[in-house]
Parts: C-alpha cells; sequence; structure tokens
C-alpha cells in the first residue's frame, strides 16, 4: 500500500502544476512516513536519547526539546510525531512559498533526499533551518547577515555540523565567482591540515562536553578509507549532477533577473559546500549530508523553469517551449532518481533507510 501511495503520488505532483490539494496530501503522506515509522537504522539511537539524559552534549536545544516532551508526558512515539510535523510543515512551508512549481519541488524531494531525512531526526531538523536561513540570505543580502547568523546559530544547537553554514556568507559578501572558489579552497585547506581526532578532543573539552559524546565524535573521524572513498565520489557526483542542471537552466531558460540570481545564488552554494570535502577525507561523513539542503534549494531552483525559443519572427513557439520545459523537467526527475539509486541502492542503505521508511509504519500496514 504505501509503495502503490508511493507512486501515484509522485506521478500526480509531477505532472501537474501548483494543484494545492495534491502539495496538502502529499505532504500529510510524507509526514506519515517520516512521524510514525516505528523502526529504521537510527531508531533505537533516538529512544535512548530520549529515554536517558546525556548531558554535556553540543546539540542543547534538542536536549532542550527532548525534556519539555517529557515533562509533559508524551511517549517516544509521540514525541517524534510531534517533531517531525514541525519541522516538515516548516519545510513544506518554505517550499510553497519560494517555488515557481511546489508540485514538483516535493515530488524530486520525496526522491531524493526525504527519505534520509526521515530517518535521521537531529540533522533534518538543524537542515530545515539552515534551509530557511540560506533563503533569506538570498532575499536579504548583507543586510540580512545578522538573523542569518542567530539561524545558524539555533540549527547547531540541533546538531552541530550546522555550523558549516556560517562559510555561505560569503556568497553574500564576494560577487565574483573567482574569490567565491578562492575562499572555498582556502577554507578547505585549513580544515584539512588542522581537522583531527586531537583538536575535537581539545574542542570538546573547552565546551564541556561529556566523555561518552566526545568519545562518539572522535569515532567519526575514525571510518574506513572505503567509507571516505564512496561518500567522496557520492559527494562529486551529486555535485557534477547539480551544478550541471543549473547551469543548462542558467543558459537555457527565460528567467526574471530576480528568478536568474536565485540559480547564480544556489550555484555559488554548491560551490561553497565544497568545504565539507576535507571532512569526508579525515573520515567526518556526518557532514556529506550538508548537501541535503542544497539540493532542496536546488529544487526549488528549478521549479522555475521556463524555457524560450524564438522563430525568425521573433515570437514564442509555444510547442517547442513546452517540449524544452518537459525536457528539463524529466532531466531533473532522472537526475534525483540517479542519486537516489546511488545514495540509497548502491551504498548498503536499502534495508536501513529505504526499506525500513517504506515497510515500518504503525498507520500503513
Amino acid at each position: 500500500m504505501t509503495y502503490f501511495i508511493s507512486y501515484i503520488a509522485l506521478i500526480i505532483n509531477s505532472v501537474r502544476k501548483n494543484k494545492k490539494i495534491d502539495f496538502l496530501i502529499f505532504c500529510v503522506f510524507m509526514w506519515i512516513l517520516a512521524g510514525w515509522c516505528y523502526s529504521n537504522a537510527d531508531t533505537i539511537v533516538y529512544q535512548m536519547k530520549y529515554l536517558q539524559s546525556h548531558p554535556g552534549t553540543t546539540e542543547w536545544l534538542f536536549d532542550f526539546i527532548i525534556s519539555i516532551c517529557k515533562k509533559i508526558g508524551l511517549s517516544f512515539e509521540q514525541y517524534r510525531i510531534i517533531l517531525t510535523g514541525l519541522f516538515l510543515g516548516i519545510l513544506f512551508r518554505t517550499i510553497y512559498i519560494n517555488s515557481g512549481n511546489y508540485n514538483i519541488v516535493i515530488a524530486l524531494y520525496f526522491i531524493f533526499p526525504f527519505l534520509f531525512d526521515a530517518v535521521q531526526l537531529r540533522q533534518f531538523s538543524a537542515n530545515v533551518l539552515g534551509i530557511v536561513a540560506l533563503l533569506f540570505l538570498y532575499k536579504h543580502g548583507k543586510k540580512g547577515i545578522p538573523v542569518y547568523l542567530c539561524l545558524c546559530i539555533v540549527g547547531a544547537l540541533l546538531h552541530a555540523s550546522t555550523l558549516i553554514y556560517v562559510c555561505y556568507i560569503a556568497i553574500a559578501i564576494m560577487n565574483s565567482w573567482i574569490y567565491l572558489f578562492a575562499f572555498s579552497m582556502v577554507i578547505s585547506l585549513c580544515i584539512y591540515i588542522f581537522y583531527s581526532a586531537e583538536v575535537v578532543t581539545w574542542i570538546c573539552s573547552l565546551l564541556n562536553v561529556s566523555s561518552k559524546s566526545a568519545y562518539m565524535i572522535r569515532l567519526m573521524i575514525t571510518s574506513t578509507n572505503i567509507q571516505r572513498r564512496n561518500y567522496l565520489l557520492l559527494y562529486i557526483f551529486s555535485f557534477i549532477c547539480f551544478m550541471s542542471l543549473l547551469a543548462y537552466e542558467k543558459k537555457c531558460v527565460c528567467l526574471y533577473q530576480r528568478e536568474n540570481s536565485l540559480i547564480n545564488f544556489v550555484m555559488k552554494c554548491h560551490i561553497v559546500s565544497l568545504v565539507v570535502v576535507p571532512f569526508i577525507l579525515k573520515g567526518t561523513i556526518d557532514f556529506v549530508r550538508i548537501q541535503f539542503p542544497i539540493m532542496i534549494i536546488s529544487y526549488i531552483a528549478f521549479s522555475k523553469v521556463n524555457i524560450v525559443e524564438k522563430s525568425e519572427k521573433n515570437c514564442i513557439t509555444k510547442i517547442s517551449v513546452k517540449r524544452k520545459n518537459l525536457f528539463f523537467i524529466i532531466m531533473c526527475i532522472l537526475t534525483s532518481c540517479c542519486i537516489e539509486y546511488f545514495w540509497i541502492f548502491k551504498n548498503n542503505n536499502f534495508y536501513t533507510v529505504f526499506r525500513s521508511v517504506m515497510d515500518n509504519n504503525m498507520l500503513l500496514k
């Protein structure tokens, strides 16, 4: 039943544009999949975190939310339903407001990376705030930096990896693509040189992080070479795919100036995101998922496609326009499917992510 609903919802939202009822039904369905999932790769981890207190962790806001839910007597299942509903609601509202076609955006998001977000509750919550922060930075530029930093800090209190979003401030400051790329390379080099288990231990001592949490953080830096290679290849593949689609859209699409600037902004986000490569090389694979919110913003940029071809009489050829628009949307869908294939089906996540979310649901059995 879950698979049937998923396929129907994907097809409907891929072919129908800006239909609120289709969008709303799909949003509710995705909330059910994420909130009522009773067993996935991280369920035990979050259950332990909810049932046992871990003072001294870096994600103080996440722990505070847990303490509030426990005080009002919520079970772990109720807590998960509420938390996923809250942050999915924020994300869906953001997509609805900022997209040219929110139906195709939600369909692309469902293909990838929704299933990961349904599993990784803590980082998903932080990434949603990251998406809101980046779109705020895009709309307000340098004037929006103080608010942007506040959102980044709040996100970091949910998941520490969100601190990397501070690097995206360079997009509002630097207009030159060359300077922005050079900035990313310099930051990447600094991270590669100074990031180590010893440095992490020292930072944890300064932040008064518990010994157990510090050990888990250090453990992330000791992943195998095969894991590092696989995640690095995945990251590079995703980077090339999205940059290629954005470059094609920028070249072939007739857009208003503001929409064209969104494409430039997202492309710059992908360039700055290269700063996470040293973390992957050092073995901290959690930072790979920083790419997920940039993918969602890319989907929003894709939804503003309006390819125009002019004839010799300088008139718009409507049939050609529809064909090219359809071709671009199909390319976006195929790209998302390819990324999902390599991230999930070819990366040992088929049972822990895909099957666990799609099969283990309290409402959809």
